[in-house]
């Protein structure tokens, strides 16, 4: 009686814990399905929130983040009201400022002024980083005063200086004072953000007593400040100063501080070298690290002009990388023009395209008839990065006519048709409707929606009426969810936009398949052919994400394709099929923006909020400036050396999933 007893009594547990169980996966599973159609609806997050434990709760207030959508401000502002939990109230501090808002700017100046908590200020700096405007400055200047806010504080100063907000009440404070030279990460990096040429003391006097990121932001901006006009004159008149700052650069260069730091030195450094430097300078232009290499030339070709034709010739003809050839023959031809007009004619036919890219910049040096003829055949290129350079560079010396921006109009890839659009409405020189029609309808995936938002704009500023069956025609082949609202907000009279956006949204990306990711991290293998990078994917915060990058890496779509785009100290991106940046996998994702962007982080690259497919990048070094604008889906665990060395039309071997964590 008393086994029987037990078997009744744990089969009510039982029963009574898969009741809990599936009431929490429903309701994780209806959140979900809310941040996924970016619900701006109250009553729906209300009702979920109001029925949550705190766990729950945290998890609904990052969904709405992830919304960016301003119509849950009030309900945002609410629970900042109301709420008691510290971590609930940070975390809808977080969502608040995702909005970009300007309502939500007001809610948390006046929160800051009522809150005696150091960690809910310092939440609440943070989200002006995405809010914020000028009104929070004198906020941002009385917080630089406490010791626990002050970090906080200067980078979204810096931030805020990034964005050319008015910062100049916050640099009197920050120059004025004494922790200024106290190696302070943050205040560094507001100087580089804010540089002015009286800032030049500041900075060459604190380079010999920082190190790491700090110190590489104080030649960041001593780099900035040197391409000011009348900043090297105003330098040299001050032999004490420049005495200080060349041996410190040559303290950097010979030491063992990060690449980073000595690429932003070798930058400055010409300025301050002199022949006795002949050595060192040599030495960086044989290194290992191609970033290295290239300043070393650069710099080089600055301190011994006399001695640089005979080292730079020979140089290019022992040289067998074609990134670091293209760039000495840029440098040669920008010196010495006959003999770079003469190699960059006899190379035209080989290498790799970022090789014939620095050729083409080369040629831009030019200006007779043979060069200007030259450039505008690469309008005929097979490979459209050359073509869109062509372009760039054809447009900007006044060389383009309406006949040749027609014939491109016609091109069956859409980043040379885009700057075909974006030709016309600078200029104001139109093609007809007709071929703008046939363009609208050609290029209608969702990864084409910038093409589409072009056209549209260019037939509103032609001001031209089109015809009843036109109309009804294009109501069927807008990409995205905003080409068709503009559609239908330029043209009212048309019926309305037939094509929605999931209509294009793979099934593997539903809800219910994302949330059955491993609860654990997932390791991948990003193969290169300069090595291997191993990657840790954040399956929990960025499911989405996650999900989407390994279907593709499964099916082998990231196979053979380059990192089309490198800037040194800053990231490496590939996965475009297309190898131009613009290319897609034929749907967007929407975005998941979270986390910090550190040295290792892998991001997805995207033209604008919910435009992530398949382009991924990884930070060579902390990006702060990109928390909250772009998904950080993981980080490099080994490989970070393979990072470092990665250069543009280096190509992703393969993406394998290789264990669980």
């Amino acid at each position: 009686m008393q086994l029987r007893f037990f078997y009744i009594f744990f089969f009510a547990v039982f029963m009574h814990s898969c009741n809990i169980f599936n009431h929490a996966f429903d309701s994780f599973h209806l959140l979900k399905k809310l941040e996924f159609a970016r619900e701006g609806d109250i009553t729906s997050w209300k009702s979920l929130y109001e029925k949550g434990e705190g766990h729950f709760k945290k998890e609904l207030l990052m969904s709405i983040s992830k919304t960016k959508n301003d119509s849950l401000v009030p309900f945002l502002e609410e629970i900042i009201k109301n709420e008691c939990d510290e971590t609930l109230l940070r975390t809808s501090i977080f969502a608040l400022g995702q909005t970009g808002s300007k309502a939500a700017e007001a809610i948390l100046i006046d929160y800051y002024k009522f809150t005696q908590s150091s960690q809910i200020k310092v939440e609440i700096i943070k989200a002006f980083e995405q809010c914020g405007s000028n009104s929070a400055v004198p906020l941002l200047r009385e917080s630089l005063f406490t010791n626990s806010l002050r970090n906080s504080a200067l980078t979204c100063a810096a931030l805020f200086a990034k964005k050319k907000y008015n910062v100049k009440l916050l640099k009197q404070v920050v120059t004025d004072t004494n922790w200024v030279y106290s190696g302070i990460k943050e205040n560094a990096y507001f100087i580089y953000y804010s540089a002015e040429q009286k800032d030049l003391n500041l900075i060459i006097n604190n380079l010999p007593e920082t190190a790491g990121d700090t110190q590489k932001y104080y030649l960041k901006a001593l780099t900035k400040i040197l391409d000011q006009k009348g900043s090297v004159a105003l330098l040299k008149s001050d032999s004490i100063l420049i005495n200080r700052a060349g041996k410190s650069l040559r303290h950097i260069l010979k030491g063992k501080e990060p690449w980073q730091n000595k690429l932003h030195a070798l930058k400055s450094f010409p300025t301050f070298a002199d022949s006795a430097d002949h050595a060192l300078i040599i030495g960086f232009t044989t290194s290992s690290n191609l970033n290295l290499r290239i300043e070393g030339f650069k710099a080089y070709r600055a301190v011994f002009p006399n001695k640089s034709k005979t080292y730079l010739l020979k140089a290019l003809k022992g040289e067998s990388d074609y990134f670091v050839k293209g760039k000495l023959i840029l440098l040669i031809a920008k010196y010495l023009p006959k003999t770079g007009y003469r190699l960059i004619q006899n190379n035209l036919d080989k290498g790799t395209i970022s090789f014939k890219e620095d050729l083409l910049r080369a040629l831009d040096l030019y200006e007779d008839l043979v060069a200007k003829n030259t450039l505008r055949g690469f309008l005929l290129a097979k490979e459209k990065r050359l073509v869109n350079l062509a372009f760039s560079i054809l447009d900007k010396k006044n060389l383009l006519s309406l006949k040749q921006i027609k014939a491109l109009m016609t091109t069956g890839h859409f980043s040379v048709l885009y700057n075909a659009l974006d030709w016309q409405k600078t200029k104001k020189k139109f093609v007809k409707t007709e071929l703008l029609i046939e363009a609208f309808k050609k290029f209608n995936s969702p990864d084409h929606f910038e093409t589409q938002d072009l056209i549209l704009d260019i037939i509103k500023i032609k001001n031209e009426t089109l015809l009843a069956a036109q109309l009804e025609e294009l109501s069927f082949n807008p990409g995205t969810k905003s080409v068709a609202k503009k559609f239908n907000e330029y043209f009212p009279n048309s019926n309305k936009s037939r094509r929605l956006w999931e209509d294009n949204f793979p099934e593997y990306l539903s809800v219910d398949s994302v949330l059955t990711l491993p609860s654990k991290n997932i390791l991948v293998e990003i193969s290169t052919n300069k090595g291997e990078i191993t990657v840790e994917l954040y399956s929990k915060i960025a499911p989405l994400t996650v999900k989407n990058f390994l279907k593709l890496a499964k099916k082998g779509f990231y196979d053979k394709l380059i990192f089309h785009r490198v800037i040194a100290d800053f990231v490496i991106q590939g996965g475009d099929p297309l190898g131009d940046g613009w290319g897609g996998a034929g749907y967007l994702i929407p975005s998941e923006d979270h986390l910090t962007f550190e040295r290792g982080t892998i991001g997805i690259a995207t033209s604008g909020f919910d435009t992530g497919s398949c382009q991924f990048f990884i930070c060579q070094s902390e990006q702060p400036h990109l928390r909250g604008n772009y998904t950080a889906f993981g980080k490099v665990i080994n490989g970070l050396d393979i990072v470092d060395n990665i250069q543009v039309d280096d190509i992703i071997l393969s993406i394998k999933p290789i264990s669980l964590n």
